[in-house]
């Protein structure tokens, strides 16, 4: 599995036309919206695109460490941050749904903190019971 590479298709992007947080999946997975409205919650997987910087970064393998604002300045290892310069660039946030509209395949959302326009990887719904930490 070394030097592995791996292909991710998005199933759609961080919408770019309104002040309100939105979700607009790709025509081709429109389906996917469906009983969507049942839940409360969405686990949002996406990617950071917005740091060119982070990329080379990741290149010459020096993504191993970042100074962050709750460590007092310290560089901590990186999977104990949140940074966005990461190994891969792969991002999380759980959202509130706040309404979908299937004819323009758009979940709006709150407390998802994307860029517009970043890609969409994958969203799964919230379960409490499932997603909670015990």
């Amino acid at each position: 599995m070394k030097d592995a590479l791996f292909s991710i298709v998005p199933i759609g992007t961080i919408g770019k036309d309104s002040s309100v947080p939105s979700i607009v999946v790709a025509e081709r997975f429109r389906p996917t919206l469906l009983e969507l409205d049942g839940f409360s919650h969405l686990i949002v997987l996406w990617w950071s695109d917005c740091y060119p910087d982070g990329s080379e970064l990741m290149k010459m393998g020096e993504c191993l460490s970042a100074p962050t604002d709750y460590s007092n300045g310290w560089a901590m290892g990186i999977f104990a941050t949140r940074s966005p310069v990461r190994p891969n660039p792969i991002c999380l946030s759980v959202v509130r749904i706040n309404s979908i509209d299937p004819e323009k395949r758009t979940i709006r959302v709150s407390g998802i903190d994307a860029f517009p326009g970043s890609p969409v990887l994958d969203a799964k719904p919230y379960y409490p019971c499932l997603d909670r930490a015990r």
